[in-house]
């Protein structure tokens, strides 16, 4: 009962923002599609459809076991958020790695690219190199590196993992066309994902109050675009800008991490699990990163 009554509470007050924002909503809507058609479906439809008629053809069967779980570790790495985790699932749900291999995987791949980085953070949040090297080697390395020692842990007693039994690799037209399919299917969720966030973006900076950089924060940790966004604009203390963005980053917003729950939907992996871990490591990530800055700074 109680779940219900909040449940009900939160509609009526989305439906009232609706009503006193319609422009608002109109924004946001626009934000998220153009976020989505400008730079999410061209760079992740490539990765999406090639991972799809992978997984689809059988050629992985062929990979040793233990091999399997090395291989995919750097890759996902390179996909970054949310294709690394996606690969992940996939090669859960098809045999190819146990759920606690996916599960270090998801997190250790849960990152933006680096072009990301170089073309839009560094932009709004000048740095110095040595400071930029820093900031990408934590938030890169601290995540990896958990990755990758979970990862060897869980290959020296792996959980039993069900694989076919004898390989296989097929190729036709169906297996195409099913990598397009579920490519888009994949995408169109994220694009959904996006204009939710983007639109709670808008809404929390219409609420009444004077809390300018508490609402800044709370638009950064919902949606790490928009975040990084604000702290270009708003007044933040510039030696905390960093680190916030690290945080933004590292967590990938709530918008992030919806994206990459979703694909949990058909597996038993928790996405509670998955958000705990991701806070830990933005908040690991973000001490790192000031320790280190102050080694750096003295030293340039």
């Amino acid at each position: 009962m109680k779940q219900s009554i909040k449940f009900i509470s939160l509609c009526a007050i989305i439906f009232l923002f609706i009503i006193l924002y319609p422009e608002s909503l109109l924004i946001g809507t626009k934000n998220g599609l153009s976020l989505w058609y400008q730079q999410i479906l061209p760079a992740l439809f490539p990765i999406c459809f090639l991972q799809a008629i992978v997984m689809a053809s059988g050629v992985l069967d062929n990979i040793p076991g233990k091999l399997l779980p090395r291989m995919l570790f750097p890759v996902g790495l390179v996909f970054g958020m949310p294709m690394g985790a996606k690969l992940a699932v996939d090669a859960y749900q098809n045999g190819y790695l146990t759920r606690k291999q996916c599960k270090a995987l998801c997190i250790a791949t849960g990152n933006f690219s680096i072009s990301f980085f170089l073309n839009y953070v560094f932009r709004i949040i000048p740095l110095d190199i040595p400071h930029q090297v820093l900031f990408l080697c934590c938030i890169y390395g601290i995540p990896a590196s958990y990755g990758f020692f979970m990862l060897f842990c869980y290959l020296q007693s792996p959980d039993p993992v069900q694989k076919n039994t004898a390989p296989r690799f097929r190729f036709d037209t169906k297996i195409f066309d099913a990598g397009i399919y579920d490519s888009f299917h994949i995408l169109l969720k994220i694009c959904g994902y996006l204009i939710f966030a983007s639109v709670l973006v808008v809404f929390l900076q219409k609420i009444p109050g004077k809390w300018i950089l508490t609402k800044g924060i709370l638009c950064g940790l919902t949606e790490a675009t928009n975040g990084i966004n604000l702290l270009g604009i708003l007044p933040y203390p510039q030696f905390l800008k960093p680190v916030i963005a690290i945080i933004f980053l590292s967590f990938t917003g709530l918008s992030g991490v919806i994206q990459v729950c979703s694909l949990f939907s058909k597996t038993d992996l928790s996405p509670i699990s998955y958000l705990s871990s991701k806070i830990i490591v933005a908040i690991v990530t973000a001490i790192c990163y000031q320790v280190l800055a102050l080694f750096v700074s003295p030293l340039w």
